[in-house]
């Protein structure tokens, strides 16, 4: 039996897979072709643009701030999801969303 995929069943739901699906292929889209730029230029102002866009910034935040309000497993997707592809580009997208709101 494949413990991992047994465990991705037990502990999140099937919306919750899905999600994951859909950052994931935003990750491989949008920030794995330029994970190494990342590392090297200045900050990701237009890939922070485009990872708001898609609604991967306020996923905690109410609806009535702009927010989605899907809640802490979401947070947490988004959080594996882009740390995976690129630590640093999280960290940035966290200190946004978390520090400041």
């Amino acid at each position: 039996m494949d413990m991992t995929a047994h465990l991705s069943t037990v502990l999140w739901t099937e919306d919750e897979l899905e999600f994951r699906r859909e950052v994931r292929e935003f990750c491989d889209r949008e920030i794995a072709p330029v994970a190494e730029e990342i590392e090297k230029g200045p900050y990701p102002r237009e890939l922070i643009r485009k990872i708001a866009a898609a609604g991967y910034m306020g996923v905690l935040h109410e609806k009535e701030v702009g927010g989605s309000a899907c809640g802490v497993s979401y947070e947490i997707i988004v959080a594996e999801e882009i740390s995976a592809t690129n630590a640093g580009l999280d960290m940035a997208r966290m200190a946004s969303t978390t520090l400041y709101g």
